[in-house]
Formats: C-alpha cells, sequence, structure tokens
C-alpha cells in the first residue's frame, strides 16, 4: 500500500499516512475486539476477519475499476481493513493452548512454530509483493492478497478447534472490555510478560530502519536484503530450536540469555563491520532473540482464563503495536542527530537494561510450566 500511494502521489508524506492510518485504526480495534473473541469463540473471529480483511483489499483494485481511488478511500478502506486484522490475529494466537491440547503438543512447541511461521510469511509476503508488483503492478497485486487472506479464512475454520459452548448470557460489551483489563493489571506475571515484551519491542523494532540507513548511505541495497534476510532467519532458527527443546530448558534463563545475546550482537553491529560480519551478527541477534516472542506467549495464554483469552492476548498486541512506532520515531532522531553507530548502540543499551528488567522483576520469577495452570500442564 505505501508503494502504491508513492507512485500514484509521487509523495513519501502521503505514503507514510497509510501506516500511521493503518496503526491508529488496529490499536482501538485489538482493545474493542478482545470481548468478541471471548464471546462469539476463537475460531468463528478467526475466519471472520480474514474474510471481511480480504473483502476490503478487494475492494481497493475493484473501486479503482468503477468510479476511481483517491486518497481519501485508499485510507478509509486500509483503517477497515486494519480493523479486522488486530483481532483476528489475537484470536489465532489465543487459540494455540487448544491447538496444543487437540494435537497432543506444547503449548511452548506450537507457539514457536507459529511465531517462526509468521515471520517465514511477513518474509515471503514482501518477497511476492515485490515479484508482483514488478510483473502486474502494486493495484493488481491486491487481487493475490485477497485470495490469500480467503484462503486462511478457510485454513482457519476446517483446521482449528471447535469453540467451546458458552454458558448462561453474555455481560455487557464495556464490562467485558473492563475485565479483559484488569485481568492483565492484576496478574503481576501476565503484567510483567506483557511490560516485557513491550520494552523490548521498543528496541528491536527499530532496527530495521537503522540498518535501512546504513546501507542505503553505503550505496548497498543488495546488503540490506541480505543483513535482513539473515535476521529473519535467525528468528526463524531461534524461535524452532526454543520449541525443540522447550521441555528440557527453563524459560527464565533462556529470556535472560537471549536478550543479553542480542544486546551484545547489536553492540557489535555498531562498529559497522562489513556486510558479511553484520550479516552473521544479524544472524546470531535473530536467533538470540527467536525465543522471546514463543516464551512470553506461552506464559500469558496459560495465565490467563481460558473466558477471558481473547481480552487478554488483545491486550498483549496493542501494547506492542504502540511500542513498534515509538521505537522507530526515538531511533529516527538518533540516526538524525548522531548516525547509525549511536543508534545501534543505544538499541543495545536498551535490550540490556531490559535483561536486568527481567531478571530483577517478580512477576517474571514464576514462569516455568510447574507454576502455570491447568491447561499448559493438560497441553504438556
Amino acid at each position: 500500500m505505501p508503494w502504491l500511494v508513492l507512485t500514484r502521489t509521487g509523495s513519501p508524506a502521503q505514503a507514510g499516512l497509510v501506516g500511521a492510518v493503518a496503526l491508529s485504526a488496529a490499536v482501538p480495534a485489538l482493545v474493542a475486539g478482545g470481548p468478541l473473541i471471548d464471546r462469539w469463540g476463537r475460531r468463528r473471529v478467526a475466519a471472520g476477519a480474514d474474510l471481511l480483511s480480504a473483502a476490503a483489499v478487494a475492494a481497493l483494485p475493484l473501486l479503482d475499476l468503477t468510479v476511481g481511488l483517491s486518497l481519501v478511500s485508499t485510507l478509509a478502506l486500509v483503517a477497515l481493513g486494519a480493523l479486522f486484522d488486530g483481532p483476528g490475529a489475537a484470536a489465532r494466537e489465543s487459540s494455540r493452548p487448544d491447538v496444543a491440547v487437540a494435537g497432543g503438543s506444547t503449548v511452548d512447541d506450537v507457539n514457536a512454530r507459529g511465531e517462526a511461521v509468521e515471520e517465514l510469511g511477513e518474509i515471503a509476503g514482501s518477497a511476492l509483493a515485490g515479484v508482483g508488483i514488478g510483473i502486474v503492478g502494486a493495484l493488481a497485486s491486491l487481487w493475490v492478497a485477497a485470495g490469500l487472506l480467503l484462503g486462511a479464512a478457510a485454513v482457519t475454520w476446517f483446521t482449528l478447534p471447535r469453540d467451546p459452548a458458552r454458558a448462561g448470557r453474555s455481560e455487557p460489551y464495556l464490562h467485558a472490555a473492563r475485565a479483559g483489563l484488569v485481568a492483565v493489571w492484576q496478574d503481576r506475571t501476565v503484567r510483567a510478560a506483557a511490560l516485557l515484551g513491550t520494552v523490548a519491542m521498543v528496541f528491536f523494532a527499530p532496527l530495521t530502519l537503522i540498518l535501512t540507513a546504513h546501507l542505503a548511505a553505503r550505496g548497498a541495497p543488495g546488503a540490506l536484503a541480505a543483513v535482513t534476510a539473515a535476521l529473519g532467519a535467525g528468528a526463524i532458527m531461534g524461535a524452532l530450536g526454543y520449541g525443540a527443546l522447550a521441555s528440557r530448558v527453563r524459560r527464565r534463563p533462556v529470556l535472560l540469555s537471549g536478550l543479553a545475546l542480542a544486546a551484545c550482537g547489536l553492540a557489535l553491529m555498531a562498529l559497522l563491520p562489513s556486510t558479511a560480519v553484520l550479516a552473521t551478527l544479524a544472524l546470531a541477534t535473530g536467533v538470540a532473540l527467536g525465543p522471546l516472542g514463543p516464551a512470553l506467549a506461552a506464559v500469558v495464554q496459560a495465565r490467563a482464563a481460558p473466558e477471558l483469552r481473547g481480552r487478554v492476548v488483545s491486550t498483549q498486541w496493542s501494547l506492542a503495536l504502540v511500542a513498534s512506532p515509538l521505537g522507530v520515531l526515538g531511533a529516527g532522531l538518533v540516526l538524525e542527530s548522531a548516525g547509525p553507530a549511536a543508534a545501534l548502540l543505544t538499541a543495545a543499551c536498551g535490550l540490556l537494561a531490559t535483561a536486568v528488567f527481567a531478571a530483577a522483576s517478580p512477576g517474571l520469577r514464576r514462569i516455568e510450566t510447574h507454576h502455570l495452570t491447568a491447561t499448559e500442564q493438560e497441553a504438556s
């Protein structure tokens, strides 16, 4: 979408507005969508969100073929799609404990595979978008995106476990939304896990921007592709490795060591070495941070009561969505004033401080399987 707007208007500001509108719609939608997940069911919301997102995406080229596509209508449809994307993603993630129980796996393993597949999807999606734009253009490529969303809805509906029946009368909507926020705040383990993921995102999210600024100044777009691919590949390897070893390792040491090692990786990147060394460090940093997402997700899912899980996961997602642009904004200011080396060193210090917070947090001292709920123990 930013590419489409940029090529049609020639305005980077308007292209950036697309991302801002999507974010502004996604955060409240996640908070508001949590009660819907718990009321209507995780499978129904996940599949329904994909269908509605497909309709919003398909409306863009359809509108262009009929009455024409303006910036206002583009932003409106982007916001509409973002309204559905957030609750759908939260619904899928909150269904992972059900998948673990149904498949005889562990919650950590299912989360690790889920995080790895999402990372792979982002890499493949970007590559597919680039090929589509090159062959048929940005607008026609949206038909492919709409078709993939329809396929995702079908896979979700026919493979996820059925939603459990809800007995009794539904509570008022605002009361249900408040109950989710209260559940996150009152459980110190969930609160600490959500805060840890949010703070880590502030310092990790800007990494691509920093690398882009550095390598663009070098005039090396191929190097940027190699380094970002190495970072993504490392995250996939780290997540899958954690899933394979989760039953034999403890979560807290994995989180602490991963954050510390990632901080070391970023500090070494701040030396601005050759492309080969930079890609190697990016791979190692991705491996170190790979377990963070699945481990924290498993903790939150296991601590949350099943009837509140959708609201709790939605709250966690919304915090991460807010953290990402804040981190990118801060990194942009450091980049402009002091350059990429200082920005990388700042991110490294931030991740190291996050590791110190994780080590000191009382809420993160009881995150092993035997400390958590019967749901996870059953899945294990």
